[in-house]
Parts: structure tokens; C-alpha cells; sequence
């Protein structure tokens, strides 16, 4: 579907490393960037930094693990998926109260940029 999209015209690829998506993306990327389809410049690519790890010394961590999945050198955005901090392990469509952890929003934001 991806490399469809890309054939198509759409030059934005939403993921997150939640959705478990970005390995298969990267490979179409790469796969799209060797055919030619189009260039990494053309693409548009957002990633999401995932609530366990929304505290600051965990943001470059999960970033470079989202680029090494990708085979990507950057992303064009990364964002806070949710401005909550879960714990590791806990349920995100389930959580209770004990599973959420005091969320340091501008010192990640701060490491994010």
C-alpha cells in the first residue's frame, strides 16, 4: 500500500513507533529510493516518540531506534504521540492510575528539538 501511495503522489508517511510500522516502511523507502520513485528529500516522513518514553533521557534513545528501523539519516518531524508518561509494560487502552508517571513536558520537548 505504501509503495502504491508513493507511485501515486503522496510524499507524507505518518508512523509512529507504537503502530509497529516502521520497519516495513523503511523498507519501501529504501526500496523507492533505489527504484527512483522518488528521493528522501521528496518524502515527508513524521514519527511519534511513544508515552514510556516521554521523559528527557529517554527522547534520543527512541529517536535513533525509530531512524535505524526506518534506515533513515532524519525525520522531518517527531512528535510527543500524547502528552502523557505510562509506565513500561502498562496497557495505554487500559491504564490505571498507578501506570501513569509524572511527565517532564518541556525537558523532553527541550531534547526533542
Amino acid at each position: 500500500a505504501i509503495s502504491a501511495a508513493l507511485e501515486a503522489g503522496y510524499r507524507h508517511l505518518d508512523t509512529a513507533s507504537f503502530y509497529g510500522s516502521e520497519g516495513a516502511i523503511g523498507e519501501v523507502l529504501k526500496d523507492a529510493f533505489e527504484a527512483g520513485t522518488v528521493t528522501r528529500e521528496q518524502v515527508f516522513v513524521t514519527s511519534k516518540l511513544w508515552c514510556t518514553d516521554i521523559y528527557p533521557e529517554a527522547v534520543l534513545p527512541a529517536i535513533h531506534k525509530s531512524l535505524r528501523t526506518l534506515g533513515l539519516e532524519y525525520l522531518d518531524l517527531y512528535l510527543m504521540h500524547w502528552p502523557l508518561r505510562i509506565k513500561e509494560g502498562a496497557n495505554f487502552h487500559k491504564l490505571k492510575d498507578h501506570e501513569c508517571l509524572p511527565v517532564d513536558i518541556q525537558g523532553t520537548w527541550q531534547v526533542m528539538e
